[in-house]
């Protein structure tokens, strides 16, 4: 099935479901939703682009969202 905004991808068959421990993402201007920051986030079958931009539509997106900003937090509260 293919989603209107969708890039075309050869590898689109081979996509897997996103392991959320791995991914990354941040919220959008737009409620509901949410940019993808994965390195090649075509690997994974919960992507979906809007003008060559990607979004999440992972079912605990927001739960990834969480856990990105708390990683960047981790990394900037420390001071050496």
């Amino acid at each position: 099935m293919s989603y209107e905004g969708e890039r075309a991808s050869g590898a689109q068959a081979g996509r897997k479901l996103a392991d959320p421990v791995f991914c990354r993402a941040k919220p959008a201007i737009w409620p509901n939703t949410v940019y993808c920051l994965v390195h090649e986030p075509d690997k994974c079958k919960n992507v979906r682009y809007f003008n060559e931009v990607p979004y999440c539509t992972h079912p605990k997106r927001e739960a990834i969202i969480a856990r990105t900003k708390a990683s960047k937090d981790d990394l900037s509260g420390h001071s050496h």
